[in-house]
């Protein structure tokens, strides 16, 4: 929420010691955050990116072109904090048409090699407080402010990829699809459960929750999802790359 405060707090507690340290606020975080994450797993060796069982049509290579990039670029939220490489991202709106053409050239070599450079996957990590007692570092979320280039390339795969997804999602997907939310999802529950209702059936909910689902989440599954929907090749490739390094700046 915007409304969170995203300032690092005065101070952390570790049981009857109090932390002011900036350095060693910092150290406290990122061993918190880190011990929420999954194990690390080798992607690479793991995954078959040359072939895949799949039944689904097969997209391994993506082409972008000077046009795309261009109208990303200029999309980009001029405000917006920059990353590690203190690129502002007002820099690149005003240069759009300029540098398209190198970065056109560089995110297709990218994309055609399946690697993705150390410095597009590195991140600049902000607490964020969730909820409870501010001095407990279980009580703050990690907010990753990549490079803007590299937010660039990854909306440009989105939007190659999203049209090869869309007959796979299910229709009651509401999470991450355009035009749906949260409302969306409740309404439709809602109307679902006052028909039951009215036709004299009861009505069962089951909600469930998984606890720091985005940051447990086995990124390996996840890759081995889109293989068996059709991914593959060097796109794969470039998939598995990002997810081995988000190195905190």
């Amino acid at each position: 929420s915007s409304t969170r405060d995203s300032a690092s707090p005065h101070f952390l507690r570790d049981g009857q010691v109090f932390i002011i340290d900036r350095a060693a606020k910092a150290n406290k975080l990122n061993c918190f955050f880190h011990s929420v994450f999954s194990p690390k797993e080798n992607f690479i060796q793991q995954l078959n990116t040359e072939s895949t069982s799949s039944t689904y049509t097969q997209l391994s290579e993506i082409q972008l072109t000077i046009s795309e990039v261009a109208k990303n670029l200029k999309g980009l939220d001029p405000n917006k904090a920059c990353g590690p490489d203190n690129i502002a991202g007002m820099l690149l709106v005003k240069t759009a048409d300029a540098i398209a053409p190198s970065l056109c050239r560089l995110f297709n070599q990218s994309l055609s090699e399946g690697y993705v450079p150390l410095s597009w996957k590195r991140a600049n990590i902000t607490p964020v407080h969730k909820k409870d007692d501010p001095t407990l570092a279980m009580n703050y979320r990690p907010i990753s402010l990549l490079c803007i280039i590299s937010k660039v390339l990854e909306r440009c795969i989105f939007n190659h990829c999203f049209p090869f997804f869309k007959s796979h999602i299910h229709n009651l997907q509401h999470g991450f699809i355009q035009g749906r939310s949260t409302v969306t999802q409740l309404l439709t529950v809602y109307h679902d459960m006052l028909d039951t209702l009215a036709s004299g059936q009861e009505v069962d909910v089951i909600h469930l929750d998984f606890s720091k689902a985005f940051d447990k989440v086995s990124h390996n599954l996840l890759l081995n999802k889109l293989n068996g929907h059709g991914i593959g090749g060097p796109l794969l490739l470039s998939f598995s790359q990002v997810s081995t390094c988000n190195a905190g700046g």
